[in-house]
């Protein structure tokens, strides 16, 4: 949950501050994130509007998560805009691995899965379920040293 979430990122705040030296995009308020949603036609997992309240978006120790700030280098919209012509309909990129491939969401009837799945883009496939929510993914691909 968030709580635990937030206690583990203060911890590795701690430990190893240079982790989290990148400027953030901004915090995201609730007309972010609905915007964000109209835009894109869907609703995002609770556990992913609670991320984007507390730490924004931007790079995120050793990964990156999609923002709902506008003005932001990490700006969801855009950046689901600019993978359109390859990613699925059916998934919403949420970070990018910065080697082509994506994690994201897969949607159905217009709301994201809470699950974290994986876009391989030289199979140009998801894969099965990688992470059960927002925070394992974080905890596992960025917190890990």
């Amino acid at each position: 949950n968030l709580v635990d979430f937030k206690a583990i990122v203060e911890e590795q705040k701690k430990l190893n501050p240079f982790w989290f030296d990148d400027e953030a995009d901004a915090l995201a308020v609730e007309n972010d994130i609905v915007s964000a949603e109209r835009q894109l036609g869907l609703s995002f997992p609770e556990k992913y509007r609670g991320f984007l309240r507390e730490f924004g978006g931007g790079y995120f120790a050793f990964t990156n998560v999609f923002s709902v700030d506008i003005d932001g280098a990490w700006y969801i919209c855009e950046k689901n805009q600019e993978a359109k012509s390859y990613l699925p309909d059916n998934f919403l990129a949420i970070s990018d691995d910065e080697t082509g491939g994506f994690y994201g969401y897969v949607v159905t009837k217009g709301e994201c899965n809470e699950a974290i799945y994986y876009w391989d883009h030289e199979s140009n496939s998801i894969e099965d379920k990688m992470f059960e929510d927002i925070f394992e993914y974080i905890v596992t691909i960025g917190l890990s040293d």
